[in-house]
């Protein structure tokens, strides 16, 4: 008993002198994460090119910039995304697109921010020559997003959305599709912070859109075909053509990539 008492007594002395194995394993790890915090937010503090502030339109403020204030921009990207490879691989090759779209934010804090954009997307010839099929997409999107440290000179970035694609699809039976349906995305990438107002980004993501049901050329050989199927969840009736052939439109994932350029006023 009186060795339990003296235990105890010894460890509330070492709780209240710090002394504690516990408490000095926390209190260096904060100190740790407190130096490293300091020293990553000081060494971050200017874009590569340039001073992160403008003194000139933020004289008004001492110097500097309003973080309150909804700030509005624009950009420009370019980028392609394609469909699950038909033997069924991890290579996001099937029905490529290239494309190119504009687009404009609102950044309601440092940290979060809206966007609003337009793509035009068209299938490389290599998709006409193998797969049979002709393909244009429009794409009109509306999403948000958050920057995780808006201020260092790179900052990742997580975002989602959705909106309409309108798209036209042509076969090489004859077969046609020019409809609206909706989609989405979900994505990250990356910012890099040239100068205080410009800033050059990839990002990746995930669109869920439609597929036609299509066959694909073997080696080259149109005589020689494999239809193949992309339908995950919902499926869309048959159209009917002029020439009696079929084609049919399904939900699919698309895996897609851009790069872009975008100007924060």
């Amino acid at each position: 008993m009186f060795e339990q008492n003296l235990r105890r007594r010894q460890l509330r002395s070492q709780l209240r002198s710090g002394r504690s194995p516990v408490v000095r394993a926390i209190g260096r790890g904060l100190t740790a994460f407190s130096l490293l915090t300091v020293t990553a937010s000081g060494a971050s503090a200017d874009p590569i090119f340039g001073p992160a502030e403008d003194p000139v339109a933020d004289s008004g403020r001492g110097g500097q910039r309003d973080d309150t204030v909804l700030t509005p921009g624009f950009g420009a990207r370019v980028g392609g995304y394609g469909f699950r490879s038909a033997d069924g691989n991890t290579v996001w090759d099937d029905c490529r697109m290239n494309g190119v779209g504009v687009f404009g934010t609102l950044d309601f804090t440092p940290h979060f921010y809206g966007q609003l954009g337009f793509d035009l997307y068209h299938a490389l010839p290599s998709v006409k020559s193998d797969e049979g099929m002709d393909r244009v997409s429009t794409h009109g999107l509306l999403g948000g997003g958050a920057r995780m440290f808006p201020n260092a000179i790179a900052t990742p970035f997580v975002e989602a959305g959705g909106g309409m694609e309108w798209t036209r699809v042509t076969l090489a039976s004859g077969a046609e599709d020019k409809s609206v349906y909706p989609m989405g995305y979900l994505g990250f990438g990356g910012e890099l912070n040239l100068t205080r107002r410009f800033k050059l980004g990839l990002g990746i993501r995930m669109l869920t859109t439609v597929h036609p049901r299509h066959e694909h050329s073997a080696a080259g050989n149109a005589e020689s075909t494999t239809e193949h199927s992309h339908g995950l969840v919902a499926k869309r009736q048959a159209l009917e053509t002029s020439a009696g052939s079929e084609l049919t439109m399904e939900r699919d994932i698309a895996a897609q990539g851009l790069f872009f350029l975008r100007y924060r006023l």
